[in-house]
């Protein structure tokens, strides 16, 4: 029997679970499941195929000799990596024969093997059978390719018009805000994005995740030369709460080392690079701090290394005895990551650029306020709650990230805010929302 829904999970299948985005498709898949048939681009024989699964998220081994091992491996390759992002290292390696397929080659290793956490499947991609686009099913992208193959071979699939095509858009960040997206580290984000928008104008329906964001990719199309989406149908369907898969269960060994007993406790999630702006919390904490205030800061940064100059500045200016009261975290489990959230007083989010906010409604979900920067996404994010709920700050003033810190914490305990019928209330309705035909 033929399912409803080809969910192209061709970028995320053998990317470890690193990102909001991937959080986003596998809590739709799970609550999806039986309506989906899984596809991949196989860019080897150029064609795609059906796959049986999405692929399971495992954790290696952490004795304690084999991760120290891992961990010292990881900080040598990473820094290697890094070094060959920067542009005097690029001019430098064009002088080497095949000096660039070698990094390449280090960059897959360092995601593949020596991360605690990788994909695994069952199955071999090249002996999988082919799928072909089917009138009877609608092609689903909530993901951003990482080849622009990938991008070409969808393309094609839209520009056929045998099937109804939907792309779930989460930002256009890379080409609006290109001063965040610097070659140093980022190099050839912006001109796969751009790839990928170009084909995406041609798919019957995009949904985005954010009133923001559907304006971003209608100033895009205005910017085209044929000017608009031939008929394209476009609409906003909002993330529902994220799913935790230890509900009931609690680790609160990470929560513990972070935060301790501090009077003042203070969590922000994402990348360390610039569009998360981490830098203006870690002062806002310093200055709680000279201010003789008991203070800590959490960052669950995932598989991030910092590549934001400014962040890295501002935790140089911290005291010895200060900068441990900064903690950068790694992965962490559900379990981990519920306990995290009971832990804390308040929760940041001073990005500049975010297409929707996902801590925001995972903060609120557990009862915790938020303080967020007032830009993209996030204002419109914060309109939806109650003042007290979520608190809109300038992104660089860190005086006033300061008080608004020490304020939120002297307020008492807010419950758990309920999402407005504005949003899903669950995966399974976000997903009959993205799939409902436009009217």
């Amino acid at each position: 029997m033929t399912k409803p829904i080809a969910l192209d999970i061709t970028a995320i299948a053998e990317m470890n679970f690193t990102t909001g985005v991937q959080r986003v498709i596998r809590q739709f898949v799970a609550a999806n499941i039986e309506n989906i048939e899984f596809i991949r681009y196989d860019d080897g024989a150029n064609v795609w195929r059906s796959v049986p699964e999405l692929g399971s998220i495992v954790v290696r081994d952490e004795s304690i000799f084999i991760a120290q091992a891992r961990e010292a491996a990881v900080k040598a390759t990473v820094g290697v990596v890094h070094l060959g992002r920067r542009t005097s290292t690029r001019k430098f390696l064009r002088e080497i024969p095949f000096a660039r397929l070698i990094y390449k080659w280090l960059n897959r290793f360092v995601a593949r093997n020596l991360r605690p956490q990788l994909v695994e499947q069952t199955y071999s991609l090249k002996s999988q059978p082919t799928w072909e686009p089917n009138p009877n099913q609608t092609y689903l992208m909530m993901d951003i390719p990482v080849k622009i193959s990938h991008t070409w071979a969808m393309q094609d699939i839209f520009a056929s018009k045998k099937m109804r095509s939907i792309v779930y858009v989460h930002d256009l960040f890379p080409l609006s805000h290109r001063h965040l997206f610097e070659r140093e580290h980022l190099g050839g984000v912006r001109g796969l994005h751009l790839e990928y928008l170009d084909a995406v104008s041609d798919a019957t329906d995009v949904v985005t995740n954010s009133e923001f964001t559907l304006s971003q990719y209608r100033r895009f199309l205005d910017l085209m030369e044929t000017g608009t989406n031939h008929g394209q149908s476009q609409s906003v369907v909002y993330l529902p709460c994220p799913h935790f898969s230890a509900i009931g269960a609690k680790d609160d060994s990470v929560a513990g080392r972070i935060f301790q007993d501090a009077t003042i406790r203070v969590l922000a999630i994402g990348q360390l690079d610039k569009r998360k702006n981490f830098q203006v919390v870690v002062s806002a904490v310093r200055e709680l701090l000279n201010n003789g205030e008991d203070a800590r800061l959490g960052i669950l940064a995932g598989y991030s290394v910092i590549t934001d100059d400014d962040l890295r500045s501002a935790l140089d200016e911290f005291t010895p005895e200060q900068r441990t009261r900064i903690s950068i975290q790694g992965i962490v489990s559900d379990a981990e990551l519920l306990a995290i959230y009971e832990a804390v007083d308040v929760v940041v989010v001073p990005s500049l650029a975010e297409g929707f906010g996902l801590p925001v409604v995972e903060a609120l979900s557990r009862g915790k306020r938020v303080i967020a920067a007032d830009s993209t996404a996030l204002t419109e994010l914060a309109t939806k709650f109650d003042k007290d709920a979520v608190t809109i700050i300038d992104p660089f003033d860190v005086k006033g990230w300061a008080d608004a810190i020490r304020r939120a914490n002297q307020l008492p305990p807010l419950s758990p805010v309920k999402l407005s019928r504005e949003f899903p209330k669950n995966w399974r309705e976000f997903g009959t929302r993205v799939m409902a035909k436009p009217r």
